[in-house]
């Protein structure tokens, strides 16, 4: 019955479509966009299954695939909200120097980093389309940099990365490899936000060692991007990692809790 169903509601849109080209209507292209992506991207099957074999696995095994087709699915598709508490606690430790790929302390050199992570616990085969943060006021203090990640992406720091860390869809991918024992240059310090053509990012944190509130806003292109990025084999997540060069007190922060409402797909 689905598959008659949906047979019919093709052919009713091809009806319509020629019925208006003839008497001479210019369509709406989003109108005729809006079947040609309902018929390529919606065809029944889970999100998750129709991705595979069209990307790749990275060397995390996560799945990367061109950001067209995330931004596909999330238009043919009915969306699910999930609201999702983030706690990142305080650490409890400084740098851990010359551990599990840290290095030695080393003056205005990337030498050390602790990494935190939440799971967003979204549904198996999910794929995030949207996200919307809440960070109520909360005041944050890190030493000395920070970035906060959606799964391996960085949707903000402390200092611009661009250098060291490779491009997916324009956005930076994190890899502590390709950053540790790299220089730090001063001019570089900056609240880093994502750019992206046609999307808008709003990103207000402290600078290092000040303490102040946080505030970020991004379009659903960035979440997209950061999802065709890699899509991990369990669940979507958001990572806090916090970096230092030599000081005792380095990688700290205080506590960073907030809100997230998650629009989804499955």
């Amino acid at each position: 019955m689905k598959n008659t169903l949906r047979i019919t509601a093709i052919a009713a849109s091809f009806i319509f479509l020629t019925a208006c080209e003839r008497a001479g209507f210019d369509l709406d292209p989003s109108i005729t966009n809006a079947f040609s992506t309902a018929a390529t991207y919606n065809d029944g099957s889970p999100a998750q299954d129709f991705l595979n074999g069209i990307g790749d696995r990275d060397d995390n095994g996560d799945l990367v695939v061109p950001v067209e087709h995330i931004k596909g699915l999330c238009l043919s598709r009915p969306q699910k909200i999930q609201r999702v508490e983030v706690d990142f606690r305080p650490p409890g430790e400084t740098c851990r120097w010359g551990e599990n790929g840290n290095l030695d302390p080393r003056d205005y050199f990337f030498q050390a980093r602790i990494e935190q992570k939440q799971n967003l616990g979204l549904p198996e085969g999910a794929i995030p389309c949207d996200a919307h943060f809440e960070f109520n006021d909360n005041v944050f203090l890190y030493d000395d940099h920070f970035m906060l990640l959606f799964n391996s992406t960085v949707l903000a720091s402390s200092y611009d990365f661009s250098s060291q860390l490779e491009k997916r869809s324009s956005l930076l991918h994190y890899d502590w490899l390709n950053i540790a024992g790299s220089v730090w240059d001063t001019a570089k310090e900056t609240i880093y936000c994502p750019n992206l053509d046609g999307s808008q990012a709003q990103c207000h944190f402290p600078d290092s060692d000040q303490q102040g509130t946080i505030h970020l806003e991004l379009d659903p292109g960035h979440i997209q991007g950061a999802v065709a990025n890699g899509i991990p084999s369990d669940d979507h997540s958001f990572r806090m990692v916090t970096l230092g060069d030599n000081n005792a007190l380095d990688c700290e922060h205080t506590g960073l809790s907030f809100s997230v409402v998650i629009r989804y797909i499955e």
